[in-house]
């Protein structure tokens, strides 16, 4: 129940929130990428609760978001998308723990209809409606107010409704074949894939006896298995015995047949397994005696121990105990599984982050050694530094990273900023080593002039191929890592494949 109620109040609050602020937010987040933020039109709820609760973003968390942030949409609105970030993050957050809840709700809402099993609509007045053929008898606890007077009292009375008779032959039979199982007919063994005991083959069973229904028996092996239910396992050291056993189910002119797979287990047995199933019927007569127990004793002892079976050990444990769970502990459970969920979203989402950080490095790295032997080539034709900047841009006009960057120094400088500046802001931008050490050389060289300039640039072209010969080397290897698991794969269907037909031939001999 708990997490139906959390579940209409996160519903109700977050429609709130939505209707009342969508105006105020729309246009923040108009120019967001939706490919980026699929969540785009949640976005406003995620804005909402972020100046709502006053979050200043100080956490070193934050911190390090924002150094990636700044270098994936620069440093003018890296503020505006650390709010659009956390916002997606707590409307990734809120989806999943609805989600979550309403599943949660749903099943508490399943059970709770199956426990009450309609019982509400059994009661009309002082008259009990019994359940229709086919949905099994149904207890219902009713209370009785008696009054006379001034003086109440209530009496609660738990009644037992059996289930309306069938309308025909056909349908009481098609019910007894549904009913009869192997719980019915086992007995004192475990299950019918290994009988040691005789089996409980009636003609009728006390469950259903009140239809006039006959069963009658056959077995595909009366030696083994009599349709009595009596056994005769095989004699020691063959094998246990399968059997097929079809129960006939009539009524008048109307039958049905169904077949039971049981398997006879052979005379031989373990000194350990006579003794345990020889300490069983023991234990059923002592079980059997506790229900005459004395009305005066608290308890009802079990036996720990038995007095003939010498190293038997007993434990007793509680079936129900198991399956017994409240509706609070599993509505906690969901409310738990949400925030744990919501947690896992945020470290996802700021895994994406550093991914794109890191692909965004890589076309860095992978275009620069071309950018700066260009930048060599022109230098050395006698162009100036901000000269040879701006060719390369305009002829290589590419939607990527470094040109990205490469134009926006070019549109500082023209706006006005000292060319030593814009140059410093490219490798912060950047945020990688050779980039900053190649602005190193470019500022000295507009400071304090350097005859040596074309000689450090291609001493530094030289080092960022050799880095990118590096970065294709590791990609290559990575690569080979990854067809590892496909290779041994293949390996193994070629050695199933080859192994087949010899295992085949070993086994027909």
């Amino acid at each position: 129940m708990i997490a139906l109620i959390v579940f209409i109040i996160l519903i109700i609050t977050v429609a709130f929130i939505y209707f009342n602020k969508h105006k105020a937010y729309s246009d923040e987040i108009e120019e967001i990428d939706k490919k980026t933020f699929p969540l785009k039109t949640m976005l406003i709820i995620g804005l909402a609760i972020i100046d709502m609760t006053a979050y200043k973003f100080k956490a070193k968390y934050n911190e390090k978001q924002r150094i990636k942030l700044a270098e994936l949409y620069g440093d003018a609105k890296v503020n505006q998308y650390m709010r659009i970030y956390m916002a997606n993050n707590i409307c990734l957050s809120l989806l999943i723990a609805v989600i979550i809840l309403f599943f949660g709700s749903m099943l508490w809402v399943q059970e709770n209809l199956q426990s009450n099993n309609t019982q509400a609509n059994n009661l009309k007045g002082n008259t009990l409606q019994r359940p229709a053929f086919g949905n099994g008898d149904k207890t219902v606890v009713v209370n009785a107010e008696i009054s006379k007077g001034n003086i109440v009292e209530s009496f609660q009375y738990s009644i037992l409704l059996k289930e309306l008779p069938p309308a025909n032959d056909a349908q009481a039979v098609k019910r007894v074949y549904e009913m009869l199982d192997e719980k019915l007919i086992k007995g004192k063994n475990n299950d019918i894939n290994s009988i040691t005991d005789s089996l409980v083959l009636k003609n009728t069973y006390d469950l259903f006896k009140r239809w006039d229904i006959k069963i009658y028996w056959i077995s595909s092996d009366n030696s083994v298995l009599k349709e009595d239910g009596s056994i005769q396992p095989p004699p020691k050291g063959q094998a246990s015995k399968p059997i097929t056993l079809t129960a006939v189910i009539s009524r008048n002119k109307a039958k049905l047949s169904k077949t039971f797979d049981v398997i006879v287990k052979s005379q031989e047995q373990s000194e350990e397994e006579k003794q345990i199933f020889s300490a069983k019927n023991q234990i059923d007569s002592i079980v059997k005696k506790t229900a005459d127990a004395d009305e005066n004793e608290k308890v009802v002892n079990l036996p720990g121990e038995l007095e003939d079976y010498e190293g038997l050990s007993i434990n007793w444990t509680d079936a129900d105990q198991a399956s017994k769970s409240t509706e609070d502990t599993s509505g906690v459970s969901y409310l738990v599984l949400a925030l744990f969920v919501g947690a896992a979203v945020v470290f996802i989402q700021q895994q994406e982050i550093t991914n794109r950080v890191a692909v965004r490095h890589k076309q860095i790295r992978y275009e620069f050694p071309v950018f700066l032997t260009k930048l060599l080539l022109l230098i050395n034709a006698g162009m100036t530094m901000h000269n040879a900047w701006e060719k390369i841009a305009v002829e290589n006009n590419k939607d990527t990273p470094l040109y990205r960057e490469i134009d926006t120094t070019i549109t500082e400088i023209k706006g006005g900023m000292p060319e030593y500046q814009a140059y410093e802001r490219f490798a912060q931008r950047c945020r990688m080593p050779e980039v900053s050490k190649f602005v190193s050389i470019i500022i000295q060289n507009l400071r304090k002039g350097n005859s040596e300039l074309v000689q450090l640039l291609k001493l530094q072209s030289r080092e960022c191929w050799e880095i990118r010969k590096n970065s294709a080397k590791k990609a290559g290897e990575e690569a080979s890592t990854k067809l590892l698991l496909p290779m041994v794969l293949m390996l193994l269907g070629i050695l199933i494949i080859v192994s087949t037909p010899a295992l085949l031939a070993i086994n027909s001999f």
